[in-house]
């Protein structure tokens, strides 16, 4: 949503928090002084650090196990095997 609707990098984390319900909104009440970017790039990232909190690690072993099995399919194009990243 954020990238696709060009929201300017200052307000990327305004425009998701405003978007969170219950949990994530009280999360995010309570860390919002640690967030300092919207990016994974770093540590202070809004992307990294709601992931850290809400991604479990049954659910990261399994992102694992499906990125180990993908494969690119005969005629199937870059771009649509690209896309299941």
């Amino acid at each position: 949503m954020i990238e696709a609707n060009n929201v300017a990098d200052r307000r990327r984390i305004a425009v998701a928090a405003a978007h969170l319900r219950n949990a994530t909104a009280e999360w995010y009440e309570a860390d919002k002084a640690n967030i300092t970017w919207y990016t994974d790039n770093n540590i202070g990232s809004f992307i990294r650090r709601i992931r850290a909190r809400f991604t479990s690690d049954i659910q990261k072993d399994q992102w694992y196990a499906e990125l180990h099995q993908l494969k690119q399919t005969p005629g199937q194009s870059v771009d649509n095997y690209a896309n299941k990243f």
